[in-house]
């Protein structure tokens, strides 16, 4: 008894894959590539608003006021600016956040976390939290 193929073999994977055609982008006017640092040392949200570097030098009670006005808060587990992924929590999130206090900074992690506050042309806020700190729940890796 043999086994009848119930896939398509290889070949015509690749025929059909090769037949496929995508709509040609016309323009990328006015779109932002990735969030978070951008070349021009500008910082970008998800939507591609820009915001301009204002303090990098926050203490934890510094980005507990600033989430307590409502500012957007952004954490870099890494510290590499977003080019490997950015968390951006939700309203909610931080609210439950500045409830529980300011930030800690395990004493091991003291050299690579970083907070900073970047601002947009039309005022509001961001928070950049760099690194592996703790703020209600854990934010960071076990290095």
């Amino acid at each position: 008894m043999s086994r009848r193929r119930t896939q398509p073999i290889f070949a015509a994977v690749v025929v059909d894959v090769r037949a496929m055609t995508s709509a040609p982008v016309t323009s990328t006017a006015g779109l932002q590539e990735k969030a978070g640092l951008q070349e021009d040392d500008s910082f970008a949200d998800r939507s591609g608003r820009s915001y301009a570097l204002v303090d990098d030098r926050l203490t934890a009670a510094d980005v507990t006021d600033r989430a307590s006005k409502g500012a957007l808060i952004v954490w870099d587990s890494c510290g590499c600016g977003g080019y490997c992924e950015l968390s951006w929590l939700e309203p909610a999130d931080i609210v439950q956040l500045v409830a529980t206090g300011a930030p800690k900074v395990p004493r091991k992690y003291r050299y690579l976390c970083e907070f900073s506050e970047w601002r947009a042309a039309d005022g509001s806020t961001l928070v950049l939290v760099q690194g592996p700190v703790e703020w209600g729940f854990r934010m960071g890796d076990d290095r």
